[in-house]
């Protein structure tokens, strides 16, 4: 989509286009800079000049409650009066942040979403200029390869969290882990828990475990959502293989069929 959409000819005017991209996390995020990346790349091969506005939610480090209103307040005066060629947006809290606010702050422009976790189509019935792209973890193929390099492994201790990417991200991993069928594992996954009742539990496993990691973001008592800072403890604690669904920063991990931020 992203490929056939930026080309010379869709900028074939004499002005230099205009492009927003919004992200959700905040500039050092390693996900959002991949996902840059992957931007970038894209719309430097249109052949032309481009002229590229940069914001971001910063979503995993301020509750939206406090920043939201003051986003919204932020966008409408910068880009008053300014028109776009299209808007790019990464993940899903700038998705959920924009939907209800599209045509106040933009209204009639393109707008292209990446990064967003097994999205409702039904959202977008009245938002037409919406398009974009799902992502969908495949937590099947990943734990197929545990077991193929593992074979001995008789737990999985599943880690996810209660945050809304993690409900959904939890549901998928129940629809593949059903699809797989009859497998002798046993798999407890866990999803609300303190960083001391998390390392207590990672230190408890067994020879023959190990642990998927579904979603990190968020732990209780904790304010800060750090999912880079958690999913590294998991390494530096578990005495056993860990494997993830999420490819972005470098890590500790075995490995993992896992989505690309680039992509």
């Amino acid at each position: 989509l992203l490929v056939a959409f930026f080309t010379p000819q869709v900028f074939a005017d004499d002005k230099v286009p205009r492009v927003l991209i919004l992200h959700s996390y905040h500039q050092e995020n390693p996900w959002a800079g991949s996902i840059m990346d992957g931007m970038m790349s894209v719309l430097k091969s249109a052949g032309s000049e481009i002229n590229i506005y940069t914001e971001y939610l910063d979503a995993q480090r301020i509750p939206k409650e406090k920043s939201w209103p003051v986003f919204e307040y932020y966008l409408k005066e910068k880009y008053k009066g300014e028109k776009f060629e299209v808007i790019l947006a990464s993940d899903d809290d700038v998705l959920d942040f924009l939907t209800p606010r599209y045509k106040a702050l933009f209204p009639g422009t393109p707008f292209v979403f990446c990064g967003i976790n097994n999205i409702d189509e039904n959202k977008f019935i009245t938002h037409k200029a919406f398009k974009g792209i799902n992502q969908e973890i495949d937590a099947g193929a990943t734990i197929e390869l545990a077991l193929k390099l593992l074979p001995d492994t008789e737990n999985v201790l599943v880690i996810s969290d209660r945050t809304s990417a993690g409900v959904k991200t939890t549901a998928k991993f129940k629809k593949d882990l059903k699809e797989l069928g009859s497998i002798k594992q046993q798999f407890e996954l866990i999803d609300d828990y303190t960083l001391q009742e998390l390392e207590e539990r990672l230190k408890a496993l067994g020879i023959n475990d190990i642990v998927l990691v579904l979603r990190i973001q968020k732990i209780k008592g904790i304010d800060e959502r750090s999912p880079l800072r958690f999913t590294k403890f998991v390494t530096d604690i578990s005495p056993v293989p860990a494997f993830k669904v999420w490819g972005a920063g470098e890590s500790d991990y075995t490995g993992g069929v896992m989505v690309s931020a680039f992509a």
